[in-house]
């Protein structure tokens, strides 16, 4: 999702799809840590070690559209939302399981601008980290941007 700031269109929040591998055990998600990075084009940064943060009105919720859904986030700080779940319609809980998604939502700092690095660490409890890095297309000329094409 993005906001202006200025002239400029910025991003506000990034949501990272997440769901387990094949022959996964379920992941304990109130025990996994969430690394979050930005790089601002000018080499400035902001990171936080652990940025997993439980709001009750949103976390574990299904969730249909995270830019008016998910809120009460400050910035670097992420929570866990349901795309898809095989508990009831509204609510998942803290474990994912297979064929659930999860996404992972955070809040960009302000100035969050194209060209700006992405960088986020995710470790579960067991198992291996993954890492998903992404730059801000040059220009964000819609309120949703997927940023794997731009």
């Amino acid at each position: 999702a993005e906001t202006t700031s200025g002239t400029e269109r910025v991003v506000d929040l990034v949501a990272i799809p997440i769901k387990l591998t094949a022959g996964s055990r379920a992941i304990d998600l109130n025990k996994t840590a969430v690394a979050i990075t930005i790089i601002k084009p000018d080499g400035s940064a902001q990171h936080t070690d652990n940025g997993y943060v439980y709001i009750s009105s949103t976390t574990f919720k299904k969730i249909t559209d995270f830019g008016t859904e998910v809120t009460g986030l400050g910035d670097l700080e992420a929570t866990w939302v349901y795309a898809r779940t095989d508990e009831d319609t509204t609510t998942g809980d803290n474990l994912l399981e297979p064929a659930e998604i999860v996404l992972l939502v955070f809040k960009a700092p302000g100035g969050t601008v194209p060209y700006s690095r992405i960088i986020v660490e995710i470790k579960p409890p067991q198992g291996a980290s993954v890492t998903v890095e992404r730059v801000v297309p040059p220009k964000i000329d819609s309120d949703y941007v997927d940023l794997d094409i731009g």
